[in-house]
C-alpha cells in the first residue's frame, strides 16, 4: 500500500520499480518528505479489522518475527509483543514516512528502508 495525500491508492504490486513511484505526500512543510513511501503493515494480519491485502499470509509474520531481535534497551517482558508487531516502511528518493501517531498502545517494530 501507498501511502499518499488521498489515502486512497489501495494496495498495489510491490515490484522491482518501487523506487520510481513518484506520489504526493501531501505533508506541508516543505521539509518534510514530499513524495509517498510504500508501507507493509504485516503485523495486520492477525487483526480481523484492520485494513490489510488478501496476499498477506500469517506465514509471512511469522518469519519476519522469527528474525526481530529485541534491542537490549527494551525490557524482555515486551519481546512477544514486539515481534508480534512488525510494520515496513519502503521509500525511494525524497520520499518517507510522515511523523504521525497510530490510535494503539502496542510496542510497534517500525523498520524504514530507503532506496
Amino acid at each position: 500500500q501507498q501511502y499518499a495525500k488521498s489515502r486512497k491508492s489501495g494496495f498495489v504490486g510491490f515490484q522491482s520499480d518501487w523506487t520510481d513511484a513518484k506520489t504526493a505526500s501531501g505533508a506541508q512543510d516543505k521539509e518534510a518528505p514530499q513524495l509517498a513511501p510504500f508501507y507493509w503493515g504485516i503485523k495486520d494480519v492477525q487483526y480481523d479489522d484492520a485494513m490489510r491485502s488478501n496476499t498477506w499470509k500469517s506465514a509471512m509474520l511469522k518469519k519476519v518475527a522469527k528474525n526481530i531481535k529485541l534491542p537490549s534497551y527494551i525490557d524482555s517482558r515486551n519481546d512477544r509483543e514486539f515481534r508480534r508487531t512488525p510494520e515496513f516502511w519502503f521509500a525511494g528518493s525524497g520520499a518517507g514516512a510522515m511523523a504521525h501517531m497510530d490510535t494503539h498502545t502496542m510496542t510497534t517494530i517500525s523498520i524504514q528502508l530507503a532506496g
